[in-house]
């Protein structure tokens, strides 16, 4: 996150607070919300390791710095990529959509873990420094070998923000186009810091989270049963 590492931990703990409303809730209304209601616990530790990385940079310490900066990526290329149609695919009561959703998540973790992984063997492909009140990610990507950086940029996006698109709840979908909205608006708005800033905003769209599950916006407990028409079969 922007800013500060006072307001990287100030916002991991408000997302922390966030993330245990939305895990209770979720348990009250149905287990189908966990994945979702998780999301915000999982923003918390993101952000809190992108703390680290502030105290890290300001006070000169590479090896530590280099470590928040790789967990803080794991989030980044692997777990959200993951993570998003995962939580889309066991809210979905449609067969058909819940196969491709959970497939699209399944290519998303490989696609996270081609990305990440060679940090491993090569650390120079990911430093961090403090750039105009921001955490500036300079990194260096496998695919840049094959493809343009932003094809796997539009790749990413597909995977983060599309794939809630492909739900059936309407509050879903609107999760998804948030998604879209704040991942395209941060890399212009801030290119020098784009992956930093970006979960300031993702941090942000958490908040329709607390929405939908507090007010079972995918009526998981509402009980619909068949009603016959002169069209034919609908739920009510």
């Amino acid at each position: 996150m922007c800013f500060s590492a006072a307001a990287s931990f100030a916002m991991s703990g408000v997302l922390a607070v966030g993330g245990f409303y939305c895990v209770s809730r979720a348990y009250k209304q149905s287990p189908k919300y966990l994945p979702m209601a998780l999301m915000p616990l999982f923003v918390a530790i993101q952000q809190f390791f992108e703390g680290l990385a502030w105290v890290s940079a300001e006070n000169n310490l590479p090896d530590a710095l280099y470590s928040a900066a790789l967990a803080y990526m794991f989030f980044v290329w692997v777990f959200w990529p993951s993570w998003v149609p995962y939580m889309t695919s066991i809210l979905e009561p449609q067969e058909k959509r819940r196969r491709l959703l959970s497939a699209l998540s399944l290519t998303a973790l490989f696609f996270g873990l081609f990305l990440y992984v060679p940090y491993f063997f090569h650390p120079a492909w990911l430093q961090a420094q403090i750039l105009c009140h921001s955490i500036d990610y300079k990194t260096t990507l496998i695919s840049d070998q094959f493809i343009p950086r932003p094809l796997t940029a539009l790749i990413y996006l597909a995977f983060v923000g599309a794939t809630p698109l492909l739900s059936s709840h309407r509050q879903v979908k609107n999760f998804g186009r948030s998604l879209i909205f704040f991942i395209p608006l941060t890399y212009f708005a801030y290119s020098h810091a784009y992956i930093s800033v970006l979960c300031f905003f993702a941090a942000m769209a958490t908040i329709q989270l607390v929405y939908i599950i507090s007010e079972d916006k995918c009526a998981i407990n509402t009980r619909r049963v068949p009603v016959k028409n002169s069209r034919g079969r609908f739920w009510r």
